[in-house]
Formats: C-alpha cells, sequence, structure tokens
C-alpha cells in the first residue's frame, strides 16, 4: 500500500508546484481574497470569512500565528487540499478497486482539469479545500453506511437508503457552506460564460466563455468519462452502475439554468469526484476485501496507462505569475469589473510655467467590461474647480478596458502639467467614463470617482 500511496501523493505535490511561485498567481478572482485580510471598505465585496469562506479563514487565521503571510497563509491551504484530496480519494477507492485501483483514482482525481482550474484560473481557495476535503468527506459516508446497515437491519432496505443520502447531502451541503462564501457575488463565479455539455468534456480548457483566460474554467475532462466507460464495462455491477447514474445526473445538473443560489460548482465538484472514483475500475476489477480478479502485472501495466492519461493535464498547471503583491486594502473597485490597486503620485519641484505631475495607477481586471472606458485623472482644489486634467484611453491608448483580462495587473501613467497660480492644497480626483454618453463607473461605495489625499 506504501508504494501506491506515495505515488498519490507525489502526484498531489505536483499538482501543487505552482503555489511556489513567489508572488500571487493570475486568477479570476484577482487579489480579492488578500484584501480580506486587510483593513477597509473599498474592496466592496466583504471581508474575512464573507470573502474566503469560513473554515479557509480559519485555517489560514492559525497559519498567519506561525508568521506566514496572507498570501503564503492561502497558498498553503490550497497545497494541502491536494494532498487531503489525493489521500481521501485513494482511501475511498481502495474499498472497491485494492490499491492499484486507488492510485489510478487519486490520479484521476488530483488531475482533474476542473480541480486544477480551481485553483488556478479561477483561485478560489475555498472551493479547492472544498474539493480537497469532499472524498474524505465521503469516505466516511460510506463507511458510516456500511456500519449503520451491518448493525440494523432496518436501514438495509429502501427507506433506510433514502435516510442515508439525505444525510450525505447534508453533510456536503455543510461541508460546502463552510467552505465558500455564502454569496454567489462574493465567490468566483462563470455567471458570464456558457456553461454547457460542451463546455464540461471538451478538448480546449478555455471552451464555453468569453475570451482568454476569462473563459470560463469548468472542464471535468474526458480522461476520466473515458476511464469511467471502461470501468462500467469492466465492473459489470449494480453498484458501478448507480454511481455512474449518480455522476450523470450531477452533470446535467451542473449545466441546467438554475438561479444564481445555486451552488453548480458543487455539483460539480461532486461529479469529478464520482468520475475519478469510477474511472479507477478501469485498472482492476476487485471485489471489496480488495482481492484482484487479474494478474499484478496487468495491473500495473493499466496504473502506468492510466497515470500517463492523468498527466495530460499537467499543461494546465501553467499559471500566470505577478510581480506586485498588495500590501494594504486596494484604493478602490469599480464595480465587478476591476481594482484600483495603487495610485502613486510623483510631484516634480515647482517651475515658472507650472508643476510637473506624473500619476501612475494600477489596475486589475476582475470580469470583462461592458464597453471601452476611459480613465480620467482630475486634479481640484478644495471648492472642486479641475486645474489640470488627463483623460485618455489606458495606457496610452494601447489597453482598452474591453480587453482587459481577468486578474492581469496594468500600469497606467498619466502626465499632467499644474498651473503656477493653482491654490494649495490640490486632490486628485480618479475614475472611468464611458466616452459615448459620458456614464462614469461607480465604485461599490457608489462614488463615481475616487479622491486622493492632498498633496
Amino acid at each position: 500500500m506504501k508504494s501506491y500511496l506515495l505515488i498519490a501523493l507525489a502526484l498531489a505535490l505536483m499538482a501543487a508546484a505552482p503555489l511556489a511561485y513567489p508572488g500571487p498567481l493570475q486568477t479570476h478572482s484577482g487579489f480579492t481574497e488578500l484584501y480580506a485580510f486587510y483593513d477597509g471598505p473599498s474592496t466592496g465585496s466583504g471581508r474575512g470569512a464573507e470573502t474566503v469562506g469560513a473554515l479557509p479563514w480559519g485555517i489560514a487565521g492559525v497559519l498567519r500565528v506561525t508568521g506566514l503571510s496572507p498570501l503564503d497563509a492561502l497558498k498553503s491551504i490550497t497545497a494541502v487540499s491536494f494532498l487531503l484530496g489525493a489521500l481521501g480519494m485513494f482511501l475511498l477507492a481502495r474499498r472497491w478497486y485494492g490499491e492499484a485501483g486507488a492510485l489510478a483514482a487519486a490520479a484521476l482525481y488530483t488531475m482533474l482539469p476542473y480541480r486544477l482550474m480551481t485553483a488556478y484560473a479561477r483561485g478560489a481557495t475555498g472551493e479547492s479545500l472544498f474539493l480537497g476535503l469532499l472524498p474524505a468527506l465521503c469516505y466516511a459516508l460510506v463507511g458510516a453506511g456500511g456500519w449503520a446497515r451491518a448493525r440494523q437491519r432496518r436501514l438495509a432496505g429502501p427507506g433506510g437508503n433514502v435516510l442515508l443520502a439525505a444525510l450525505s447531502v447534508a453533510a456536503i451541503a455543510l461541508l460546502w457552506t463552510l467552505c465558500v462564501p455564502p454569496a454567489p457575488d462574493l465567490r468566483t463565479t462563470a455567471s458570464a460564460a456558457r456553461i454547457d455539455l460542451l463546455a464540461l468534456f471538451a478538448v480546449p480548457w478555455n471552451t464555453g466563455g468569453s475570451n482568454g483566460l476569462d473563459m470560463a474554467p469548468i472542464q471535468l475532462g474526458i480522461v476520466p468519462v473515458g476511464l469511467s466507460l471502461v470501468a462500467l464495462v469492466r465492473q459489470r455491477n449494480r453498484r458501478v452502475v448507480r454511481l455512474a447514474a449518480v455522476a450523470a445526473a450531477l452533470c446535467l445538473l451542473s449545466v441546467v439554468l438554475f438561479p444564481a443560489w445555486w451552488p453548480w460548482e458543487a455539483v460539480l465538484g461532486m461529479a469529478g469526484l464520482l468520475l475519478s472514483w469510477l474511472g479507477g475500475g478501469a485498472v482492476s476489477a476487485a471485489p471489496p476485501d480488495g482481492r484482484l480478479t487479474s494478474p499484478p502485472e496487468v495491473n500495473r501495466a493499466c496504473v502506468a496507462v492510466v497515470l500517463l492519461a492523468a498527466l495530460s493535464g499537467y499543461g494546465y498547471l501553467a499559471p500566470r505569475g505577478l510581480d506586485y503583491t498588495p500590501s494594504h486594502a486596494p484604493v478602490a473597485r469599480f464595480g465587478d469589473a476591476a481594482y484600483l490597486v495603487e495610485a502613486a503620485t510623483v510631484v516634480a519641484p515647482s517651475a515658472q510655467a507650472g508643476t510637473p505631475l506624473t500619476v501612475t495607477l494600477i489596475w486589475q481586471g476582475l470580469q470583462p467590461f461592458d464597453d471601452d472606458y476611459t480613465v480620467f485623472v482630475h486634479v481640484l482644489d478644495e471648492q472642486d474647480k479641475i486645474w489640470a486634467q488627463g483623460d485618455a484611453v489606458p495606457l496610452n491608448g494601447a489597453r482598452p478596458t474591453s480587453g482587459w483580462r481577468s486578474g492581469e495587473l496594468l500600469r497606467d501613467t498619466h502626465h499632467l502639467g499644474v498651473p503656477a497660480a493653482a491654490p494649495r492644497p490640490l486632490h486628485l480626483a480618479i475614475g472611468l467614463y464611458r466616452p459615448g454618453d459620458g456614464a462614469r463607473l461607480k465604485t461599490t461605495r457608489g462614488e463615481d470617482r475616487v479622491i486622493l489625499a492632498p498633496f
């Protein structure tokens, strides 16, 4: 057992390798989870457990006591989630398939595209933790169900099965509630994406969304599906057929149009777990006692093939790194579209013609803008009179807002000349407006501009 389990854990470490990058990773959630650790209402999406999830928030708090930074604490939770997921799936699948099948199932679940993209494209720490703990919870539920049936005959009938199913759903729902922020708008959802069966099983990972990194990462992967079909042929028993039927039902439930509160992410996670569990059966058809019905060398060869198939998802482990780590709350959040992460002002020595002023803005996109907006930087006096202004498409017209990618950082520099006659103190007002009608994009605090400290 030890060698198979060690291989499963080694695959989990491989899946967690991108977390060794020294800075943040570019994800759909941007710096939202990091900002939960900093004071300031301008994040606009709640803080603490409301943003990260109650359980990961508590774990991060414990890790921070040991001296870890908020970024390292969040990365540690995601890394441990991969290890727990591999261990839990190995123990769960070993009940049915023996050690060879358990390794195959653990490999499939570790390299499940949906799991990798939850961590590295969506940047959802709470959901990663949920997916990591889910196999262990299922292992406990399966064990509890067998124990109850063995000791209470009345639980062996249809009524008992319904009761155990209800308790299982309640336990999984409780785990989801503890790990994931309570409201859909506080999560990294793919609400703007087209969620369909093609997106679940297509080969390109970015099928089913908008453009580039912003496409919705909702794949379950064709490898677990194909191996599940092989397992159905090899196993040919009632429990595997039932498990496959539940997995198919969950896939359908994840793509049906439900209200915003519907946790389709949890449904997809369960579907991925069941497909990985089933896929382990493609290696060896073993009864519950773990005795293999095919020669060991055949099972080892099958394991090697499954591992190679699972590792085909290694291309997903290539997230983009960022060279900036925030140490405080953002200046502002403009709706659900972008953070104004930083606003640095450099005032040159005064001259007769005025005061040269350089303003460097750091933006981070969150979701695609509905239009191209112009950035304005105004220099105001105490009476709100404009003494200088700079209105321009970001990066001197090179990066219109409609082309911003989720999690991307953009450094936007504006040069202004403040007249020598301008009174002091002066303030900077920064915002975004639509050139067509002049409508300004409001912050999450309801303001149409951000006023910085005087200079």
